[in-house]
């Protein structure tokens, strides 16, 4: 069983649980997303600069982009085989624009293998 995964940004945070559920908390302590499978199979995610986008890459090889406060995924794509003896995904992390602009550019994800892909 995979440990629960905990990932904070100023505005918000979330909770990945191994059974798969999703919580998304503010920074005011209110919650403003509880889901059953948004959280299910995670391995790693990463909050956009922003704190409105939640990157999730799960143990089948699916990234996906999770808008918390529409609650939806708007964008998912497959980029990797589903591993049968580990993990798939090490690490997420989004790169900020330089000009310091709000926009998202550039989420950076490394692979288990050792495999860096740049997505955006």
């Amino acid at each position: 069983t995979r440990p629960a995964l905990l990932v904070a940004h100023a505005s918000r945070a979330a909770c990945l649980a191994a059974a798969g559920s999703l919580l998304v908390v503010s920074a005011e302590g209110v919650a403003e997303c509880a889901s059953l499978v948004h959280g299910l199979r995670a391995e790693c995610a990463c909050w956009s600069p922003c704190g409105a986008f939640l990157a999730i890459g799960d143990s089948m090889g699916q990234l996906r982009l999770f808008h918390a406060p529409s609650q939806t995924d708007v964008w998912s794509k497959q980029v990797a085989q589903a591993s049968t003896t580990g993990r798939v995904f090490e690490q997420l992390s989004f790169l900020e624009d330089v000009a310091g602009s709000s926009s998202v550019s550039t989420l950076l994800v490394l692979q288990a293998g050792g495999t860096l892909l740049q997505c955006g």
